[in-house]
């Protein structure tokens, strides 16, 4: 999960570190402070495009033939 202490990081200087890796298909964040999820996929001709989840949203990663509720992952979690 995202922590604050390290958010512009890992939003920043991290994923362009990650995106030289030709075989990265998506980059994920996962806030912890709310329920929020922010996933970067790699298109066709070779750009980035960032899909925005919220609370209530069924999340996709196509990568990996996956999609559940958001609920679902922070169930438990008093957000």
């Amino acid at each position: 999960m995202l922590s604050p202490s390290t958010q512009a990081f890992d939003l920043g200087n991290k994923f362009e570190d990650y995106c030289k890796f030709p075989s990265l298909e998506e980059y994920v964040l996962v806030f912890q402070d709310n329920q929020w999820i922010e996933c970067r996929r790699r298109t066709a001709d070779h750009t980035w495009e960032t899909v925005v989840y919220h609370a209530g949203d069924p999340v996709v990663l196509e990568s990996l033939g996956l999609e559940f509720d958001m609920a679902d992952l922070y169930r438990g979690l008093d957000r």
